[in-house]
Order: structure tokens, then C-alpha cells, then sequence
């Protein structure tokens, strides 16, 4: 069986940056807040205010998605159809 070996590699890279990403979601989003104070002061505090650990949550998930569907492309489709 022949596979196209990039997804199958950069997909478990993605699953683990998107498990990094759900798990330190809280701190991510706080950090993410604190730069955006000290970037663009008062419109920055308007956006902090509004930043959420739910985005980083999202993120995450997005690319947990993102990773497993990589990697079923790159065991799946024969590479000469990619």
C-alpha cells in the first residue's frame, strides 16, 4: 500500500499542537489579552476584555480536526491523485 507521507506526518504534529492548545487554553487566552493591552493600549483593552479560553478552545479543535483528516488523506487517496 502506498501512502503520501507529508499528511501522514505533519498530522500528528497538528493533533498534538491542537491537545497542547485545549489543554493550556486558559493561560493561552490570557497571555493573548496581556499582548493585546500592551500592543494597542485602549482598543486593546476593549478586545481583552473580550478575548475568551472558548476561542482558544475552538482553535484547538480545529486543529485536532485539521490533523486527523490529514492524516486519513495521506493513508487514503493514492498519490497519483494528488
Amino acid at each position: 500500500m502506498e501512502m503520501f507521507w507529508p499528511p501522514v506526518i505533519i498530522g500528528p504534529v497538528a493533533i498534538i499542537i491542537g491537545v497542547l492548545i485545549v489543554t493550556f487554553r486558559k493561560s493561552l487566552a490570557s497571555g493573548t489579552a496581556e499582548a493585546q493591552r500592551a500592543m494597542f493600549g485602549r482598543f486593546g483593552e476593549l478586545v481583552a476584555n473580550q478575548s475568551r479560553p472558548s476561542g482558544a478552545l475552538i482553535a484547538g479543535i480545529g486543529f485536532i480536526l485539521i490533523g486527523i483528516a490529514a492524516i486519513r488523506m495521506g493513508l487514503l487517496i493514492p498519490p497519483g491523485q494528488w
